[in-house]
């Protein structure tokens, strides 16, 4: 199968899944969405200062709001999962970290923010204190590597929290490397699959950012498709496996 063939089929399993559930989606996913904003705008109104005082608590409390979310993205695992599964699945799913599982979601977080924030350092450092004709290419430059090694992260640690969903007694250890393993192989197709989000996402500009929503619900229910069919072939059922499924990769 090619990509697109592949790509194509798990946006149908998406699409099926998140049928006849906007109403939570949407919900939680603006939720998320609301919180995650709200808290980087206190931050960025509290630490708005050029000293190295105020920089430095600035990404520090970064890395804390990036690891405290982690705790929401664990609660859309749930939900978009247990859809994928016929599972009933409801609005208040999105706090369940914070009652199952919560110590290893805020170290999985943790360890996964810290890497993010010290790669995107350097061009913060560069756009900070630098000053001249070099300051703005080496500041994106910069910005452009730490991003990079940022989706090379996400590409290959992004199932976790799926894993820890389906092995809620894992350690954080054991959870990320087990989402390494799953990757390997299948970083191109899930690559892919972010790209193939982006005409849609560009179009729900068009709706003032009110159609993102659902392009954003649709994409998380998406990559629980793709994790359900990393599954299946893990567990030697994707012969059986609905069309869609990543074979051959």
């Amino acid at each position: 199968m090619t990509l697109h063939e592949i790509s194509s089929g798990l946006k149908a399993r998406g699409r099926y899944a998140l049928a006849g559930h906007l109403g939570t989606a949407f919900g939680a996913t603006v939720t998320y969405l609301l919180v995650s904003f709200l808290l980087i705008r206190m931050v960025s109104n509290v630490f708005s200062g050029s000293d190295v005082l105020s920089f430095v608590l600035y990404e520090l409390m970064t890395w804390l709001i990036l690891t405290f979310a982690g705790v929401f993205s664990y609660g859309l695992c749930r939900i978009f999962m247990s859809w994928q599964y016929g599972q009933k699945a409801e609005f208040q799913d999105l706090f369940a970290g914070f009652h199952e599982s919560t110590n290893t979601i805020l170290e999985i977080q943790a360890v996964l923010s810290g890497a993010e924030v010290l790669a995107l350092l350097p061009s913060g450092i560069a756009a900070t204190y630098l000053a001249g004709s070099y300051a703005l290419p080496v500041t994106i430059l910069l910005y452009v590597l730490g991003a990079l090694f940022a989706l090379y992260l996400q590409l290959t640690y992004g199932l976790s929290y799926f894993i820890l969903l389906d092995y809620p007694q894992g350690k954080p250890r054991q959870v990320l490397k087990a989402s390494r393993k799953m990757m390997k192989g299948n970083r191109g197709v899930l690559f892919y699959l972010y790209l193939s989000f982006i005409p849609l996402f560009l179009l729900g500009i068009l709706s003032l950012f009110i159609g993102d929503v659902y392009v954003l619900s649709y994409f998380y229910s998406t990559e629980a498709a793709f994790y359900r069919s990393l599954m299946a072939i893990r567990s030697g059922n994707y012969r059986k496996a609905p069309s869609g499924d990543v074979q051959g990769v």
